[in-house]
C-alpha cells in the first residue's frame, strides 16, 4: 500500500538543506484525486518567507556554488541520478498520490527524472566558451556564466520530472535554483532536494518554496532571483513575463500551452500499419489523461481513410482501463484536482452544444476526478475543443482533402508547440516539416519511440506557447549568458 512519508505529514519548506516549518504560513487543503480522501496540507508562502528563502540561495550561489570545481558538480548529479533509480517505489508513490498519476507510468517518470540529472551532470566538462579572431596584441574570451539564481516555476502534471527537467541544466550552468512548484504537485519536488542534499549538493544551492500565484509573484520580484523559467499555461506565462519585465528586465525562458495537430495521410495508411498507428494515437493522445503539454488533440485526417482510422482509434481508447492510481492495472488515473476536473467536464459539455459529434463518451459517475478517453468528430464546429488546450483525455478530429488543407488547419492556431506528421512520401515529410509552425515536429512513416533523442533532444516552442530552449546541450545557453572579456597586450 502507498504511504507519504512522515516528513511531508506536517506542511513544510525546504531551504538551506533542511525541511522547515512555518507556523504563520497559511496552508493549501489537498484530496487524493484517486479517492476524494484527504492528502496532507502544503504551505502557502507569503512575501515576508519568500525574502529570507531567496536571500539564502543567493548566499549559496555567492558563498559556495559558484565557485564549486567544475568535477564536483558533476560528481553531484550523477550522485542523485544514482540515488533516484534506487528509490523508484518511493518517487512514484508521491506523484501517484498527490496527483493521480497512474503508479506503473510514475515509475517510469522516476527514471525519466534520473536520466536528466545523469545527462546534465555529463554535459558539466563538455560545455565549451568560445575565442572570437581579433587583431596582433588582442584576445576575447568568450564564456558561458550561471545567471546566478534561477526561479523555476514548475507544473503539476509531470511534478518530479519537470522539477528535473529545470533544475539539472540551471545547476550544470552554475546556477542555484528556487523551486516554486504548483501547489497541486508539491510532494516528489521537496523530497528530490532532501535526496540531492544526501548527494552531497550544499545547503541552499536548491531550495523549495511551495506557493501559490502569490508567492510565485514575490519570488519574481525578488532582489536575489536573477532569472526565471516557468512551464504552464500561456495565460499564466504572460503575467510571469510582466512580472519580469517589471523587476527589472530578468530574462524569461517559457513553455507554455500547445493545441497541437497530428495529420494523418493516406499513403501512411495499409492493411499492416492502420491498427498500429491507431494505436500509437490513442497511446500518445490519452497519454497521463490527456495532462499534457504536448499531446496531439487535434487530429487531421486524410478523408478517404478517416472512418477506418477513426474507428480503431476509439475502439482502443475505450479499452483503456480508467481506475485508481495505486492499481498497476489502470491506464489512465485521474485527473489531477478537482477544478481541472470540472474544466474537462465543461469542455466536453460545450463540444456537445457548439455541434461537435460525440463518438467516444469517457464521462463517468462516482468517487474521484475520473474521466476517461473521449472522442469528438467534426471538431472543427467546437471552438472549446478544437482552439482552446483542454488539458484531458479529449480528442478532436477533423478530416482534410489536401496537403494544403492539412496545412492551414494545423496552423490555424495561436500555439505552436508540437505537430505530428504520418506519411510515407518523404518530399511530403520535407514539406511539411518546413511549413508547419511548431517548435518540434515528428514526421513518421511508423510508429516509434515518442522522442528518440531522449535527453538530448532540444526544442524552442513559437507563438503563444513560449521561448527559450529546454533540453540538450543547447539548455545550458538557456540557464547562462555568455560574457566576453576582451585582452590587450
Amino acid at each position: 500500500m502507498m504511504k507519504l512519508p512522515e516528513i511531508l505529514k506536517k506542511p513544510r519548506v525546504f531551504v538551506d538543506g533542511q525541511f522547515e516549518e512555518l507556523s504563520d504560513a497559511p496552508l493549501f487543503d489537498k484530496v487524493n484525486p484517486s479517492d476524494e480522501a484527504s492528502n496532507p496540507s502544503v504551505v502557502l508562502c507569503s512575501q515576508k518567507h519568500v525574502d529570507v528563502l531567496a536571500a539564502n540561495s543567493a548566499e549559496a550561489f555567492q558563498s559556495v556554488w559558484r565557485k564549486t570545481p567544475p568535477a564536483d558538480r558533476k560528481t553531484i548529479l550523477l550522485r542523485v541520478a544514482e540515488l533516484l533509480r534506487s528509490r523508484v517505489e518511493h518517487f512514484a508513490c508521491l506523484d501517484s498520490l498527490e496527483m493521480g498519476r497512474p503508479i506503473t507510468s510514475a515509475q517510469e517518470d522516476v527514471m525519466v527524472a534520473a536520466g536528466f540529472f545523469q545527462y546534465y551532470g555529463e554535459t558539466i566538462d563538455k560545455s565549451y566558451g568560445q575565442t572570437a579572431p581579433g587583431a596582433h596584441g588582442y584576445l576575447e574570451t568568450q564564456r558561458l556564466v550561471p545567471h546566478g539564481v534561477v526561479l523555476a516555476i514548475t507544473p503539476w502534471n509531470f511534478p518530479l520530472i519537470n522539477a528535473a527537467l529545470k533544475i539539472a541544466p540551471a545547476l550544470a550552468a552554475g546556477n542555484c535554483v528556487i523551486v516554486k512548484p504548483s501547489e497541486h504537485g508539491v510532494y516528489s519536488t521537496l523530497i528530490l532536494a532532501e535526496l540531492m542534499i544526501e548527494a552531497g549538493l550544499p545547503k541552499g544551492v536548491v531550495n523549495v518554496v511551495p506557493g501559490d500565484g502569490k508567492t510565485a509573484q514575490a519570488l519574481i520580484a525578488s532582489r536575489h532571483v536573477d532569472m526565471v523559467t516557468f512551464t504552464g499555461s500561456s495565460q499564466t506565462g504572460s503575467l510571469v513575463m510582466q512580472a519580469a519585465g517589471q523587476a527589472g528586465l530578468k530574462p524569461v525562458a517559457l513553455e507554455c500551452g500547445g493545441k497541437n495537430p497530428q495529420i494523418v495521410f493516406a499513403d501512411a495508411i495499409s492493411d499492416e500499419m492502420i491498427g498500429h498507428i491507431a494505436g500509437f494515437i490513442a497511446f500518445t493522445t490519452m497519454w497521463n489523461s490527456g495532462q499534457v503539454c504536448v499531446q496531439k488533440s487535434r487530429l487531421l485526417v486524410e478523408a478517404s481513410v478517416a472512418e477506418p482510422l477513426t474507428a480503431i482509434i476509439s475502439q482502443i481508447s475505450g479499452s483503456m482501463q480508467v481506475g485508481n492510481a495505486s492499481d498497476a492495472a489502470s491506464a489512465l488515473g485521474p485527473l489531477a484536482y478537482k477544478q481541472q476536473y470540472d474544466r474537462v467536464l465543461t469542455a466536453i459539455a460545450q463540444a456537445e452544444e457548439q455541434g461537435a459529434e460525440l463518438l467516444l463518451d469517457g464521462r463517468q459517475n462516482g468517487a474521484g476526478f475520473f474521466v476517461g478517453p473521449t472522442i469528438f468528430t467534426n471538431g472543427k464546429s467546437s471552438p472549446s475543443i478544437w482552439d482552446e488546450e483542454v488539458f484531458g483525455p479529449v480528442l478532436s478530429i477533423e478530416t482534410f482533402t489536401s496537403e494544403e488543407d492539412a496545412i492551414a488547419l494545423a496552423n490555424d492556431t495561436p500555439y505552436g508547440l508540437s505537430a505530428s506528421v504520418w506519411t510515407s512520401n518523404l518530399s511530403r515529410g520535407h514539406r511539411l516539416g518546413e511549413e508547419l509552425e511548431a517548435g518540434k515536429i515528428s514526421i513518421m512513416s511508423r510508429p516509434g519511440p515518442p522522442d528518440g533523442c531522449w535527453a538530448a533532444h532540444s526544442a524552442e516552442p513559437s507563438k503563444r506557447s513560449g521561448f527559450g530552449v529546454e533540453g540538450g546541450m543547447e539548455a545550458l545557453k538557456t540557464y547562462s549568458r555568455r560574457k566576453a572579456t576582451q585582452f590587450v597586450y
